[in-house]
């Protein structure tokens, strides 16, 4: 996975995730993937799920807040993006 400090609860509703295009198929390790959200670093919250492959996933929820945000892959794979940009 690869997590995220937001330093303070802070405001999220949107993720921009490019994945890699530079080799063939690499794209498809990504998937499935999990935004998940967190206020104590102990109890993850699911908020968005990718089930097939992508080249720019632009995951929209409503509003949350939290302190830690987390995307990961919910099986053995090597996970590795090219940009993640977390919107308010």
């Amino acid at each position: 996975w690869v997590e995220f400090d937001l330093d303070e609860v802070s405001s999220v509703s949107q993720l921009v995730i490019k994945n890699r295009t530079d080799c063939r198929g690499c794209s498809a390790r990504a998937v499935p993937l999990v935004i998940e959200v967190s206020d104590d670093h102990d109890k993850w919250t699911e908020i968005a799920r990718r089930d097939s492959d992508f080249l720019v996933w632009t995951a929209k929820f409503p509003s949350i807040h939290s302190r830690w945000l987390r995307l990961r892959s919910i099986r053995k794979t090597t996970l590795h993006l090219k940009q993640v940009r977390i919107q308010p």
